[in-house]
């Protein structure tokens, strides 16, 4: 039988570990708050960011195929774009938390990249990690030390910044760029809500998935090496002979319309952070020099200077991919738009993954919290009736005594 003693400590235990339970889940309930109002701004975000680079993706392919009937060569595009031409190995990223007492979590997600790993190996591929996270860590090092490559800690302490978002993705993004990975992928939790988490794998480059069909597709190397760097339009591209209204053509004649100050100009130059307009490269972000830009002579009703008289919609089909005037090149601001873009993703993902590890955190805590509360009243009634028996004991005991006089 338990010793009152040895009872008494083990609830008066019990009582201060759900004290810290339920202090972990308020503070838990109060970030969950704070992560889901940022995830929700961050969605908003991404998804005008998918939309501009799905449209330029689109221009640029449908350009492409009209350069493959023409004769007119290859566009070369970005590499992230379209990959290397080889795809042996695969970076996986894992998102993971810095503390536990967030249940199954960390192991979830840690599960899926042993599943990628291994089906990575089947097919004869390498896999390289980069965990971003303490537990993800200590987790995947029992079995795959030799395939992490970096880890990152600290992460979303208070709140996810973006600069935090920049530094795992300039890592993946230069990997690529060395020829050290040729694809890669988040595996991350997805908030659904308070009670509910999902594993996901999102990839992350090459942006293929953005391609309807690949123009470029069984191209070889050498292709690439002699296309056109920035995919310069001439022209002859902008056909405007069936719109023209009457008057313009001698405007037409003698010089180009400048668009630069119109509506329809679109600047490559990315300010964010205070990076210029430099490019991402294996060294750093560094300067680049000044491409050609893409100029073409269009119609003064296009430019803003004169309402058409023609239906532009009807015309759609026929001038979609060029209805805008690039400045720089389409391909000159994809190369600036698709870092970007996996730096909103890894954003993003980060976001989602703390809000997800808070309400884990939460939940479990609050399970933690009624299951220390159901133990003590266990323990609290097992410590009566020990009582209860002692007493009868010792009563027995005077009892018999006072016969035995």
């Amino acid at each position: 039988m338990a010793n009152l003693k040895d009872l008494r400590v083990r609830i008066g235990s019990v009582k201060s570990t759900r004290k810290i339970t339920s202090a972990m889940k308020m503070v838990a309930a109060s970030r969950l708050r704070r992560a889901h109002e940022a995830s929700i701004r961050s969605e908003t975000y991404s998804i005008a960011m998918k939309k501009i680079l799905t449209g330029l993706v689109k221009s640029l392919s449908e350009r492409q195929e009209e350069y493959f009937v023409s004769g007119r060569g290859v566009i070369r595009p970005p590499k992230m774009l379209v990959g290397h031409q080889r795809s042996n190995t695969h970076l996986i990223i894992a998102m993971t938390s810095d503390k536990g007492l967030c249940g199954a979590f960390n192991m979830n997600v840690c599960k899926r990249v042993a599943g990628i790993v291994l089906a990575l190996e089947k097919e004869g591929k390498q896999a390289k990690i980069m965990c971003v996270g303490k537990k993800g860590y200590e987790l995947l090092r029992r079995d795959f030390q030799d395939l992490i490559i970096s880890k990152f800690e600290g992460i979303g302490k208070k709140e996810v910044a973006y600069s935090e978002a920049e530094e795992v993705a300039f890592k993946a993004i230069s990997l690529f760029e060395k020829g050290e990975v040729d694809s890669c992928t988040v595996v991350f939790n997805h908030f659904k809500s308070a009670i509910s988490q999902e594993v996901r794998v999102e990839k992350l480059y090459p942006l293929d998935n953005f391609l309807e069909h690949n123009p470029w597709q069984g191209l070889s190397e050498m292709d690439f090496l002699t296309a056109t760097e920035t995919g310069i339009v001439d022209k002859d591209d902008w056909d405007y002979s069936d719109i023209m209204i009457k008057g313009e053509e001698a405007l037409l004649e003698n010089q180009e319309i400048e668009i630069s100050s119109s509506r329809y100009n679109i600047k490559a130059e990315d300010t964010h952070s205070g990076r210029g307009s430099g490019t991402w490269s294996t060294r750093g972000i560094s300067s680049r020099k000044k491409e050609t830009s893409r100029k073409m002579s269009i119609p003064a009703t296009l430019a803003g200077l004169k309402a058409p008289t023609e239906d532009l919609d009807s015309l759609q089909a026929k001038y979609g991919p060029y209805l805008y005037d690039f400045e720089p090149s389409d391909v000159f601001i994809l190369e600036r738009i698709i870092p970007r873009y996996i730096v909103d993703t890894i954003f993003r993902t980060l976001v989602e993954s703390i809000a997800s590890e808070n309400g884990a955190r939460m939940t479990s805590m609050d399970n933690a919290t009624r299951n220390a509360g159901e133990m003590i009243d266990s323990l609290t009634l097992l410590y009566n009736r020990t009582r209860q028996g002692l007493i009868t004991t010792e009563l027995v005991e005077i009892i018999s005594g006072a016969e035995s006089v």
